[in-house]
């Protein structure tokens, strides 16, 4: 299953209904629907779908959504419920495989996040961040923006705890989620192994910035690789000699 999805959103509340807007902003068709005729009339018009729900419709609406959403092919859904009932329901081992839950309120940023994980988690594509190479990476990243960032530090001085697959995923999640520039710097001269994690190969590291004593940013533009993510990725060393 892959391509993009279309979101229909059901509620009643203003509030809920602004997510689509924030959706479009994102690059995500959405549409907000307060009647079953139309939320169902924009379920069959989606060839792929994931539907958010407000968990207080009314009764009667709201067990004809959950019929339509549980139907023969059943629809990713999001569901939004009170902070008492979350618990129960998120924690519940015979819950819907295809449905999530979030706990109201929430903020409009959380639930762009949440639906953007529901489509994920389907097999639906997200819209294209970046303008990766075919072979998955390209040489010579662009650094723009670069200067304002924030600098993150995964570290631990025990190995094999997973440094390297959390902060892929956090840099993967940042560029993704967020659509922040990001740039992945493998800091373990010796053992690391970001290049591998992410299938990256470059003749320029990590060495050729630091080299020289003080930091080179004309040659960390060149010692950049592009991961297809959109990440921008600086190797260490290919030859253990560089690191003495």
């Amino acid at each position: 299953m892959s391509g993009q999805a279309e979101v229909v959103i059901v509620t009643l509340d203003p509030d809920i209904e602004r997510l689509a807007a924030r959706l479009h902003n994102e690059g995500i068709s959405a549409t907000s629907v307060e009647q079953y005729a139309d939320a169902r009339l924009a379920i069959d018009r989606a060839e792929r779908c994931v539907a958010v729900v407000d968990g207080d419709l009314p009764s009667e609406l709201a067990a004809q959504v959950q019929r339509l959403l549980q139907g023969p092919q059943p629809i990713p859904t999001l569901m939004l419920v009170s902070s008492e009932s979350y618990q129960q329901l998120a924690l519940n081992p015979q819950r819907p495989a295809l449905v999530e839950y979030v706990a109201k309120p929430a903020r409009l940023d959380e639930l762009v996040l949440r639906v953007k994980a529901v489509m994920l988690r389907a097999g639906y594509e997200l819209p294209a961040t970046s303008h990766g190479s075919g072979n998955g990476h390209s040489e010579g990243a662009d650094l723009d923006g670069f200067h304002h960032g924030t600098v993150t530090t995964v570290f631990s001085a025990k190995g094999g705890v997973g440094k390297t697959t959390i902060a892929a995923n956090l840099a993967v999640g940042l560029m993704r989620f967020f659509r922040r520039k990001t740039l992945l710097v493998d800091a373990d001269l010796w053992f690391g192994d970001v290049g591998v994690l992410l299938n990256l190969v470059s003749k320029k590291s990590l060495f050729d910035v630091c080299s020289g004593g003080e930091p080179d940013l004309t040659a960390l533009q060149k010692a950049v690789v592009q991961h297809r993510s959109g990440v921008s990725v600086l190797l260490r060393p290919p030859d253990p000699l560089f690191v003495e």
